[in-house]
């Protein structure tokens, strides 16, 4: 939308939402409701070129999708759920360039009882992801934490 506040574009997602949401779809005589998650992104002097843009309005839809649907969110860049929606979009992409690159690679783990019983080795087999640099990237970072951005 141009020339518009970021407030009005709002409203107007809102009163799109709204719409969607009170129309109903008819088929073999049964009614269904629809509804329709948007992400907004601010277009100004700051904003980054069409493919960032895109990112923060689709980054902005996920997280209306995970808020329960049916919404609208803004992009605003200190967004912590933003942050951590674009960290896991960043993995997303990470890992399908990990499985196309091979940088995939199984560890074996002893597993050892506590109780110090013996009955042969036991092993827990682990996937470990390797970056572009060859380092071994540590489980954590693949867990829905807002400072893994890589």
């Amino acid at each position: 939308m141009s020339n518009c506040s970021l407030n009005e574009a709002f409203r107007a997602c809102e009163n799109l939402r709204d719409l969607v949401r009170d129309f109903r779809f008819a088929w073999e005589d049964r009614s269904f409701a629809i509804g329709v998650s948007i992400g907004i992104s601010a277009i100004n002097g700051s904003s980054g070129n069409a493919v960032n843009l895109l990112k923060e309005a689709d980054a902005a839809c996920y997280v209306a999708k995970d808020n329960g649907r049916n919404r609208v969110h803004v992009f605003r860049p200190d967004d912590e759920e933003l942050a951590m929606r674009q960290g896991e979009m960043q993995w997303v992409e990470k890992i399908q360039q990990g499985l196309e690159q091979n940088r995939f690679c199984l560890f074996g783990q002893p597993i050892v009882p506590l109780a110090g019983h013996e009955e042969g080795l036991h092993f827990e087999t682990l996937v470990r992801y390797r970056d572009e640099k060859g380092n071994i990237i540590r489980p954590a970072h693949f867990y829905r934490l807002p400072n893994v951005i890589i």
